[in-house]
């Protein structure tokens, strides 16, 4: 019985830079993809590019309406609660979003409004 010997080449990591830039888009400017993106962009011999449908980044956190009164209102609940530890890392530590730059407000009790007016509170 003969046996062939397979060679297995190393897949190439992201983590060693390549001879020439990699280039990696990321779909969607939400959450998840501007962390993506952030961390690529990172890494030695990378170059990211984010591309969204939407005119500016935020996914949902961008979403919403005006109200018939004026009011600007989200179309749909976005926290971030405590447990979210990678995103206050991210926000507060790695970009240095603290103090008045801070995006984040303190959990207020709010209503849920839709086009139609409140829906719940």
């Amino acid at each position: 019985q003969r046996t062939q010997a397979t060679r297995k080449e190393a897949a190439p990591s992201i983590a060693q830079p390549a001879e020439h830039p990699r280039k990696v888009v990321v779909i969607g400017g939400g959450w998840g993809g501007l962390s993506a993106a952030h961390h690529l962009s990172k890494e030695p011999g990378i170059e990211v590019t984010v591309v969204d449908a939407a005119p500016r980044p935020g996914g949902l956190v961008t979403d919403g309406f005006t109200t018939p009164g004026g009011r600007p209102a989200e179309a749909g609940i976005h926290g971030f609660w405590d447990e979210y530890h990678n995103i206050f890392r991210l926000v507060h530590d790695e970009l240095g979003l603290t103090g008045a730059a801070d995006p984040f407000t303190d959990y207020a009790e709010q209503g849920q409004y839709s086009p139609a007016g409140l829906e719940a509170v």
